[in-house]
């Protein structure tokens, strides 16, 4: 398997067999966030300058950008992009407080999802595609219709609990209406998203930003979060606690968990 990463202008692909880069690229501007589609032939990367640059996994070479015409690009900060399911569609969120839905066949901007009125931080689809949740600098998780795309859901919570830094639903077959959020106040939630209602909260579980959130593949009850606190913590959603944490040496900005869950 493949790591994709970014840091500073860089985006590199990395093998962690033989822990040496396939390929790095560099980008004009610096890069926020990576991601693969759905295939895992294709990287997507966006930063400060606007533009989603994609990249075919074994060579680095430019497979694309949306926008195609840089004159029509977003001239705003991307802090998060997600490939829908087919990789079809790909949305962003952004400083520029829309969540912007591309088309990628056709290389043109297709919908703007309206309602937030500070920055993105975190954009996600459902399963199946039928939502995308996104949330930012205000705290507030909004649910847009992918086909309509108006605003079908708000959630807020009763605590002050700052900016969203990462949002993910469940790809468990039971509970893929759940949907989990860590925010800049260490706090964890898991929001049912079908009744929008909070199913479980853990205020303060970290004492710095929670900057990553993750369910496990394999358990619908077990959730993951990592904070700039340098903690990770495993959560048991059936009986509302922390059961296992693991302190490391440095700051924790991101969090992904192996596709079967093992």
């Amino acid at each position: 398997y493949l790591l994709a990463s970014s840091a500073g202008k860089l985006v590199t692909i990395w093998d962690p067999a033989t822990q040496q880069s396939r390929w790095s690229v560099a980008s004009p501007a610096l890069v926020h966030c990576v991601k693969w589609n759905h295939t895992n032939q294709v990287v997507g990367a966006a930063g400060d300058d606007g533009l989603i640059s994609l990249y075919h996994h074994s060579s680095g070479h430019s497979v694309g950008r949306i926008p195609e015409n840089p004159d029509v690009a977003q001239q705003q900060t991307v802090h998060s992009i997600v490939f829908s399911k087919g990789s079809r569609y790909l949305a962003t969120g952004g400083e520029q407080t829309e969540v912007l839905i591309w088309d990628l066949k056709r290389k043109v901007k297709v919908k703007s999802l309206l309602g937030h009125t500070e920055t993105v931080r975190a954009v996600t689809y459902s399963n199946g595609d039928q939502h995308i949740a996104s949330g930012g600098d205000s705290g507030v998780i909004l649910l847009h219709a992918q086909l309509s795309g108006t605003c079908v859901g708000e959630l807020r919570t009763q605590v002050a609990c700052g900016a969203v830094h990462s949002l993910q639903y469940s790809s468990h077959p039971t509970a893929r209406h759940l949907l989990a959020a860590s925010c800049d106040t260490g706090s964890v939630f898991v929001w049912d998203s079908g009744v929008r209602g909070l199913g479980a909260q853990f205020i303060g579980a970290h004492k710095a930003t929670a900057t990553a959130v993750a369910f496990s593949p394999a358990s619908p009850s077990t959730i993951f979060s990592a904070g700039l606190d340098r903690y990770l913590h495993r959560f048991d959603l059936s009986h509302g606690r922390a059961v296992q944490s693991l302190q490391l040496e440095s700051p924790i900005t991101s969090l992904a968990i192996k596709g079967d869950g093992v």
